[in-house]
C-alpha cells in the first residue's frame, strides 16, 4: 500500500509539472507574439539549433532570423499584430509540442491565418523552439 501511495504522489507531481510547463509555453508564445519586433524576444524564443520551415517552403535557422534585425531601424511602418487561437501544448519530459492557429492582423484590417506548430526543448531551465513549421491556411 505504501508503494501504491508513493506511485500516486509521483504521478501527481509529474502531472503538476507538465501543467506548469504547458502554461509556461503558452505564456511564452503570448509574450513572443506581443513582441515580435524585439530582437531580445527572438533571442529568448528560438534555440540556436532552430530549423524553421516557412509557409513559402523556405527553410532557415536562428541566424537568418537574427540577421533580419537592424540595430537602427529606418522603417517605422507598423506591422501586423499577431495572436493565437486554438493553442494546444503537449509535454513529454524536456520536449514539448505546440500547435495553434496564428492570426496576423494587418494595419488595413485584413488578416492572414496560418497553422503553426513547434517543438520545444527545455534548455538550462528555459523552453526554446527547436523546430517550427508555418502553413498558410487556404481560403482564409
Amino acid at each position: 500500500m505504501k508503494y501504491l501511495f508513493a506511485l500516486f504522489v509521483l504521478l501527481g507531481t509529474v502531472e503538476l509539472s507538465a501543467q506548469n510547463d504547458k502554461q509556461d509555453i503558452k505564456s511564452l508564445l503570448g509574450e513572443f507574439l506581443s513582441n515580435v519586433e524585439s530582437r531580445e524576444m527572438h533571442e529568448r524564443f528560438w534555440a540556436d539549433e532552430l530549423v524553421y520551415t516557412s509557409s513559402s517552403g523556405a527553410r532557415f535557422g536562428k541566424n537568418e532570423i537574427m540577421y533580419g534585425f537592424d540595430d537602427d531601424p529606418k522603417d517605422q511602418t507598423p506591422g501586423p499584430k499577431y495572436y493565437a487561437e486554438e493553442v494546444e501544448v503537449m509535454v513529454y519530459g524536456n520536449i514539448a509540442t505546440l500547435v495553434f492557429k496564428l492570426i496576423a492582423e494587418n494595419p488595413d484590417d485584413s488578416q492572414l491565418r496560418y497553422y503553426n506548430s513547434g517543438t520545444f526543448q527545455k534548455q538550462k531551465g528555459n523552453w526554446k523552439a527547436i523546430i517550427w513549421q508555418a502553413t498558410k491556411i487556404p481560403g482564409e
